[in-house]
């Protein structure tokens, strides 16, 4: 059993949570895919389960169709879709007889935050996961993760470094 099949089976059957989401994806991946994506890199690891119907009070398997080409589809574009590209891993299970696939997202460095879709910029692309919803980065949410980007590796000083430790690279 892989790690990611193990995540599966202590997440199936749970309700949508700050760590759990539920999406239909059964042709193609849809838009708001990518805002769980940007929410849970930005706020903290989550699982995005495709294949899954809200039926009254519980998400029902349905399956993705052609679970392989959904799933390059996912791993093609996760890279381009954002501004640094997010931690994630992903595979095609069963659950309930139905082909769906588990998708696992790892919080971004806060030196990366905010994560968001590149197209709309982070005000309109930037997300943060409140509950079981994504919801829109705000002005001080932004302004924050750039005050904390500060303490980077690459905005870091090197104590005790001197002019003399850098060396002229010529191209």
């Amino acid at each position: 059993m892989t790690e990611l099949e193990d995540i599966f089976k202590r997440t199936r059957g749970k309700r949508e949570s700050s760590t759990i989401e539920y999406k239909l994806c059964k042709l193609k991946l849809s838009k708001d895919l990518w805002e769980t994506v940007s929410a849970f890199s930005n706020t903290h690891d989550g699982l995005i389960l495709l294949g899954y119907e809200r039926i009254k009070d519980r998400y029902v398997p349905v399956g993705v169709d052609n679970p392989s080409q959904v799933l390059d589809d996912f791993s093609s574009l996760v890279g381009q879709k954002f501004n640094y590209c997010p931690l994630v891993r992903a595979d095609i299970l069963k659950d309930e007889g139905k082909t769906v696939i588990l998708i696992e997202v790892k919080e971004a460095p806060v030196y990366q935050k905010p994560v968001y879709i590149k197209d709309a910029g982070p005000i309109k692309g930037g997300f943060k996961r409140i509950g079981a919803s994504d919801v829109r980065l705000t002005d001080s949410d932004i302004e924050r993760y750039y005050q904390a980007r500060m303490g980077s590796p690459d905005a870091t000083p090197v104590n005790d470094a001197t002019i003399d430790n850098l060396s002229l690279i010529h191209i």
